[in-house]
């Protein structure tokens, strides 16, 4: 099958909708799948490349849209099946029409919830896609709840090569030496772009809580924070960094680089936090999973698809001393966090890729069947 993925944003990229359409592109690819990668020109990058086997095309988005430069270039005219990854005010109608005439199935995902209801775009504009690919139920329940005929939602999730991820990784002393925290430490992460609805102030705060709590300014007990801002959120980035740089505990936080592999800051983890306000189905809590290392996340749509409370990890109020207690209740406990280890583990192996993208395929074929 000729596939082309539509995205407004591609490696190098490096958040949470990028790296999963990396990995679903590469896994195409094994299958047998000619996979070209449609995304908009980026600094000091190549304006054809071919990455793993996908041919990555890069067009401006200047006079004309991206997508309407890379029709004149005739780089769909070989499409079987149209995807387009996430959507926005940049991407609506103006760059899905180049799309809608190749006369092809068109899908697109959704990777966050409100993403539907909160972005502008108009409903009739949905109604032209063959499916909306919705990361959970709550997605779909948006979609629906706009007209999209819910045998045109499906439900897919997140996926990860988890025998190829565990295979790269470091065990957790030789990962801890790496990046020169203490073998007998106890170690809390937080990966993700600083963006405000993913609260890492908040995380920060409550770990600050419990070293109060302890009255102990310990170096043995460390969070790794991983992440940018990459200069587009009202300095998000900025704001985190003085509230660190502040704090008597400043010696307890270790800034890893936005673009160090995520399974080496796991791999050094004994519990990963996130507390975003809206997700999709997080890749990051798949990569901790398969990483052996249990998550402390917000109670939200897009975190219980993956955890469920007290076995592979805690689901917690978006509350720093609910949060603070959690992370104390991890750090005391060494007998649990081992339980929900094994859970985590156990659990990565329901969110392998070859799952996932066996059911976009599903959705492809059924598709060009009834064209």
């Amino acid at each position: 099958m000729n596939i082309l993925f539509v995205c407004e944003y591609f490696w190098p990229v490096i958040g949470g909708l990028e790296r999963s359409t990396e990995r679903l592109a590469e896994e195409f690819v094994r299958k047998g799948h000619t996979v070209r990668v449609l995304t908009k020109v980026l600094p000091d990058t190549k304006k054809y490349e071919n990455r793993n086997g996908m041919m990555i095309y890069r067009f401006s988005n200047d006079d004309l849209t991206f997508t309407e430069n890379a029709e004149g270039h005739g780089i769909m005219e070989d499409a079987e099946v149209i995807c387009l990854f996430g959507v926005g005010h940049d991407i609506e109608a103006k760059h899905w029409e180049p799309l809608f005439r190749r006369g092809v199935p068109v899908f697109v995902k959704i990777g966050t919830q409100g993403d539907v209801a909160n972005k502008g775009i108009r409903p009739e504009n949905f109604l032209r896609f063959n499916g909306i690919l919705c990361q959970n139920d709550a997605i779909a329940e948006e979609a629906i709840s706009i007209g999209v005929p819910k045998e045109k939602c499906f439900e897919i999730r997140n996926g990860l090569s988890i025998r190829r991820w565990q295979s790269n990784l470091l065990d957790k002393m030789s990962a801890r030496k790496k990046l020169g925290v203490s073998e007998n430490a106890f170690v809390c992460s937080a990966i993700g772009r600083f963006v405000e609805r993913k609260k890492f102030p908040l995380i920060i705060n409550s770990f600050f809580k419990v070293l109060e709590d302890m009255d102990t300014e310990d170096k043995e007990v460390k969070l790794l924070l991983q992440g940018s801002d990459f200069g587009q959120h009202d300095g998000e980035e900025k704001y985190i960094r003085e509230m660190v740089d502040n704090s008597r505990f400043r010696s307890n936080v270790v800034y890893i680089s936005p673009y160090e592999n995520t399974g080496l800051t796991l791999s050094a983890s004994d519990v990963f936090i996130t507390m975003g306000l809206r997700e999709g189905a997080p890749n990051i809590i798949i990569e901790a999973f398969a990483s052996g290392c249990p998550v402390i996340a917000s109670d939200i749509p897009g975190h219980d698809v993956y955890i469920k409370d007290k076995e592979q990890g805690l689901l917690v109020d978006t509350d720093s001393d609910q949060l603070a207690a959690a992370i104390l209740d991890l750090y005391k406990n060494k007998e649990l966090r081992h339980y929900m280890t094994q859970q985590a583990l156990e659990r990565s192996f329901a969110f392998d890729i070859q799952l996932t993208s066996d059911d976009y395929l599903k959705c492809f074929k059924n598709a060009l069947a009834n064209s």
